[in-house]
């Protein structure tokens, strides 16, 4: 968990340079593309070793649309709490 952290930290660090060659966001584009697809390559993985999968995927795709709307009010909520008690909107000029 140290390790994912570490990464973090560095890529948000690496982030905020000024500078960074165009070719270094191509690379990591293409990094992080094919890491996402050995990610869902495993989870289909996973999911097809179980048994009852098929008879199970009106709950899988029940639990995948709650999870998708919590998270999208999830996210709109922060959103809203650090635009109105963080960045204070400004009154507009008159």
């Amino acid at each position: 968990m140290l390790y994912l952290f570490i990464a973090v930290l560095v890529g948000i660090f690496l982030g905020l340079l000024p500078s960074m060659p165009e070719g270094f966001y191509r690379a990591g584009q293409k990094i992080l593309n094919f890491g996402l697809f050995i990610l869902l390559f495993f989870m289909g993985v996973r999911l097809g070793s179980y048994p009852d999968v098929v008879g199970q995927l009106g709950l899988i795709g029940i639990r995948a649309a709650l999870f998708a709307l919590v998270t999208l009010v999830g996210s709109v909520l922060v959103v809203w709490m650090i635009e109105r008690f963080i960045l204070k909107r400004r009154e507009p000029d008159k």
